[in-house]
This record gives C-alpha cells, sequence and structure tokens, in this order.
C-alpha cells in the first residue's frame, strides 16, 4: 500500500510540469490546394491554389472525385472536389464583414458629421430667420410711420389743392378787376374827352354869340 501511494505521487510529481507547460494554440486555415495535370495523384502538381481563391467549375468526375477548373488568370488544372465550396470560405466572409463593419463605421462617423452639419445649418438658419424677423419688426414700425407721415402728406397737399384753387380764384378776380378797371379807364378818358369836346364847343358858341350880344347891346343904345 505505502509502495502504491509513492508511485502515485511519482507519477503526479512528473505530471504536474507536463500540464504547467501547456500552451494554447490554433491550427491555421491557410492552406494551398493542388492544381494537377490529370485526375489523380499521379499526375504533376502544376500550381498551388490559396484557401479562399475564386474559380470557374469546368466540369466534375464523380468517379475520379477531380473537378476541372480555370483560375482567374485563366489557367485551367485538376482539383480534388471535396475541396470545392459552394461559399466563400470563413477566412475571406470575415475580411468581408471586417470591410463591411469599417464601411458601417465610416458611415457612422460621417453620419455623425452629417448630424453636426446639419446642426450647425440649422442654427444659422435660425439666426437667420431670428435677425429676418428683427428686421421685419423694424420695417413694419418703418412702414406705420411713413403711413403716418404719408397722412400728413395727403393733407398738406389737400390743403394745398385748396390753396391752389384759391390762388386761381383770387387770380382770375384779380384780372376780372383789372380789366374792369381798363373799362371804366376808358370810360373816363371818353367822358374827359367829351367833356372837353363840349367846352369848347361852349366857348366856340360863346366866342360867336358875344360880338352879337355886344353889338345888339350897342344898337339899343344908340336908339
Amino acid at each position: 500500500m505505502r509502495s502504491l501511494c509513492r508511485s502515485f505521487a511519482v507519477i503526479t510529481a512528473l505530471a504536474v510540469p507536463s500540464i504547467a507547460q501547456a500552451e494554447t494554440r490554433w491550427v491555421t486555415d491557410k492552406l494551398e490546394v493542388p492544381i494537377r495535370s490529370g485526375e489523380s495523384n499521379e499526375y504533376r502538381i502544376l500550381r498551388f491554389l490559396d484557401s479562399g481563391s475564386e474559380i470557374d467549375v469546368r466540369s466534375r468526375n464523380a468517379a475520379s472525385g477531380y473537378s476541372l477548373i480555370r483560375d482567374g488568370q485563366g489557367r485551367e488544372g485538376y482539383i480534388l472536389s471535396r475541396y470545392l465550396e459552394s461559399e466563400p470560405t470563413a477566412s475571406k466572409r470575415l475580411v468581408e464583414v471586417q470591410t463591411q463593419l469599417t464601411q458601417v463605421l465610416n458611415d457612422a462617423q460621417n453620419g455623425s458629421k452629417r448630424i453636426a452639419d446639419l446642426r450647425e445649418s440649422l442654427e444659422s438658419v435660425t439666426a437667420e430667420r431670428n435677425a429676418a424677423q428683427q428686421e421685419l419688426a423694424s420695417v413694419s414700425a418703418e412702414l406705420s410711420e411713413l403711413t403716418r407721415v404719408s397722412s400728413n402728406v395727403i393733407a398738406i397737399n389737400s390743403a394745398n389743392t385748396d390753396l391752389r384753387e384759391r390762388v386761381q380764384q383770387l387770380e382770375d378776380e384779380s384780372s376780372l378787376l383789372q380789366s374792369e378797371n381798363l373799362t371804366l379807364r376808358d370810360d373816363k378818358d371818353k367822358t374827359f374827352m367829351l367833356l372837353g369836346a363840349g367846352l369848347v364847343f361852349a366857348g366856340i358858341l360863346l366866342g360867336l354869340l358875344l360880338p352879337s350880344l355886344r353889338r345888339k347891346r350897342q344898337s339899343s343904345n344908340w336908339f
């Protein structure tokens, strides 16, 4: 019993270092598939294709297990059909997913920048709207003042029109008075002319009558 325990202890002591030295590793998914010149392992290898390479399958031979393929450079050869998949490999899909994720992240960053730009544009438009409202209020006040002034101007224009009409009326009356004055002056001149002519005629008549009267008076004195 004692020897059995001793043996177990020795085995345990030997096993512990091995467990302590164990490390985790992963098998690489980077594989190279041989392309042969014929449909068996006896044919020579033309080249190797990396896993995940995209090819065109020209034909399949279920009996030999090989398929005739053409690679991206247009070269043909035979490959074991079991290496062919209908979908891209996990590593290639991972690259595509990483590319899509990068694109999504870029789109998200661009979206954030776009949102920031839109927010800035909104703030700018809001500021412009506030400025426009203030300008509108100022213009409305000026319009009210202009309306008030315009009302005064209309009243002044109306009074000015009345004044012009009154001035025109006075000018017409003045012209009429001047015309009447000229008429009266002409009548006065005519009256003076007639009076002068009458006086001249009376003087002439007296000049003719006085000598006759004197002769008659002298004749009466003789008798």
